[in-house]
């Protein structure tokens, strides 16, 4: 790919799977490992296993969000010009209907903090 445009799927594809690993939290798969999986199928999955990556993975995006929010209102990184080829292009700020793409983002993460929470709560009072 030109440009470094596998980044771009590299990146797609590890958002997709985590974004699909979350549905372990809410579905029976979450707690055993699928019989179709050669050598470990029906055995225990820890709920520590689950819940400590989800509620790290959750934080690390509610911080994230708060930094793109509070960047978007204070202004902390100057927009400064970016090298592109042999001109000096000026970034310009995102419109409205880029950001209102995003703003599902800011939900994800409180959202999989409360499933994460659930997760741990419903499998270490189920013992």
């Amino acid at each position: 790919m030109a440009n470094g445009g596998w980044y771009l799927l590299l990146l797609s594809g590890l958002s997709m799977g985590l974004a699909l690993l979350t549905l372990g939290l809410v579905h029976h798969w979450g707690e055993r490992i699928p019989g179709w999986v050669p050598g470990v199928r029906g055995r225990t999955i820890p709920a520590r296993a689950a819940a400590v990556p989800a509620l790290v993975g959750a934080s690390l995006v509610i911080g994230l969000c708060l930094y793109a929010v509070l960047n978007m209102t204070f202004h902390f990184v100057d927009r400064g010009p970016v090298l592109v080829g042999q001109h000096d292009v000026e970034r310009t700020p995102p419109g409205p209907g880029i950001v209102s793409l995003y703003v599902p983002l800011l939900a994800w993460g409180p959202l999989v903090l409360a499933v994460a929470a659930n997760y741990w709560h419903r499998r270490t009072l189920a013992r």
